[in-house]
């Protein structure tokens, strides 16, 4: 009859310590008919009684050892963003393992097309650690909209504050011209003028517009 250690919580079927495997009965503490479960941590004794008269009882001791308590981070990001190494939400000290989920590939999470909250689960390289999950929260980007506007020629410099999205009133202005990052001044343009606005928000894209001059 053979020793072993398991991690907590595992089951062991005894039959498999037998040597060589002869029917009888187990008992002991965590002792269920045939299995062993390490419900609690330590050391114990666990007694078999062949069928067979003839033969003694034998014992072995089965070791529970503890279950390796690990944090994971959790982490915020915009659909737009680039992928992010998962070994940043790993703990330090037990950083390997294998991630699963949406939008992972390797140890790298793209959050592309996704949106809301996102459930991964590092499944680590340690015994007695058991995979565990944590969130990826993904927000959509969001795209100002603009207002276009007609001007003269020879007219006077515009602001470009009223063409803003009052729900984005922050960001730089670029494009022919743009002066001052604030104004447009139209001497010496003619046509479609094409200016893109620049978002200072978290998680918002640029947005572009025509000032017809």
């Amino acid at each position: 009859f053979d020793d072993a250690e398991i991690c907590e919580d595992a089951v062991i079927n005894l039959t498999t310590l037998l040597n060589p495997a002869i029917p009888g009965t187990f008992s002991g503490n965590n002792v269920s008919g045939n299995n062993f479960t390490g419900s609690n941590t330590g050391n114990f004794t666990v007694l078999f009684t062949p069928n067979n008269l003839c033969l003694d009882e034998s014992q072995a001791e089965i070791t529970v050892n503890p279950n390796i308590i690990y944090t994971l981070e959790t982490s915020t990001l915009c659909e737009t963003d680039p992928l992010l190494d998962l070994g940043d939400l790993a703990d330090p000290n037990f950083p390997l393992g294998s991630w699963s989920g949406p939008g992972v590939s390797g140890n790298f999470f793209d959050p592309n097309n996704l949106s809301g909250f996102i459930t991964l689960t590092f499944t680590p390289d340690y015994e007695c650690a058991l995979p565990k999950n944590t969130i990826i929260e993904v927000d959509p980007a969001a795209e100002p909209v603009l207002t276009g506007a007609v001007v003269c020629e020879d007219g006077p410099a515009i602001s470009l504050g009223p063409l803003q999205d009052p729900v984005f009133p922050n960001g730089t202005w670029s494009g022919d011209g743009v002066v001052s990052g604030t104004s447009f001044d139209p001497p010496g343009l003619l046509g479609a003028i094409l200016l893109t606005f620049t978002p200072d928000d978290y998680c918002t894209q640029p947005a572009s517009v025509l000032i017809t001059v």
